[in-house]
Formats: C-alpha cells, sequence, structure tokens
C-alpha cells in the first residue's frame, strides 16, 4: 500500500508541476507550467530525476549524475537541432534506468522516469 501511495503522490506532484493539461505545438506535444509557459516533457525530465533523487528512490550519487548528464545531453542535443541524437540518448537513459530498477533505482520510480523518457522521445519523433 505504501509504495502505491508513494506513486500516487509523486504523480500527483507531477501533475501539479505540469498543471496537466497538454496542449499541441509545433515540436510536439507541451503541457501547460505554473507561470503559463509551455514546456515538452523532454524540459521536465531533468526535474523528474531530481525530485526521485531528492525522495531518496535513486540511492547513488553517481547513478543520479549520470542520469541527468544524459538528460541535459538530451536537451543539447534537440536545441541544437539533432533529434535523432536526443532520441538515441534518452534510449541509453532508459536502458541505464531499467538495468538500475530494484538495485540502485526504486522500481516505482524506474517505472515513472522510463515512461517519462519514453512521452518524450514520442515527442521528438517524426509524425
Amino acid at each position: 500500500m505504501a509504495k502505491s501511495l508513494s506513486f500516487v503522490l509523486i504523480v500527483a506532484g507531477l501533475a501539479t508541476f505540469l498543471a496537466a493539461s497538454a496542449i499541441t505545438q509545433g515540436r510536439g506535444i507541451a503541457y501547460a507550467h505554473e507561470d503559463g509557459e509551455c514546456l515538452m516533457v523532454l524540459d521536465t525530465l531533468a526535474h523528474c530525476v531530481t525530485h526521485h533523487w531528492e525522495a531518496g528512490q535513486i540511492h547513488s550519487e553517481g547513478v543520479y549524475n549520470s542520469l541527468i548528464s544524459k538528460v541535459n545531453a538530451a536537451v543539447n542535443a534537440r536545441d541544437n537541432g539533432n533529434t535523432e541524437a536526443a532520441i538515441n540518448i534518452l534510449e541509453a537513459f532508459i536502458h541505464q534506468v531499467e538495468a538500475l530498477s530494484s538495485k540502485q533505482i526504486d522500481s516505482e520510480a524506474a517505472e515513472h522516469m522510463i515512461h517519462h523518457a519514453t512521452k518524450a522521445i514520442e515527442e521528438l519523433e517524426p509524425t
């Protein structure tokens, strides 16, 4: 029960951060942020990873730093117009999280980060 409740609280917190309303924009799906700014899911992935680190659900600072580095690299690749590289980096992020799930990362947090990264990839893929 506690695991389910913590997942609900994580999702509720993220939903509050994103203001939960999806809108379509030129680059893909974006979400309304509290201050009215529209962000893509990739733009909030670092916040997601940091949230799980601060909540103690990522058990190693090295793992946290590695995940954040991948997210930042994916954002930079996307911002430089290289969506293929951004997708490849996010796939590496997902593989790392999968490999560390239930070991260095709580399984519920891993599942959430994988879902978040998968949604970011979907936004980046050409339609």
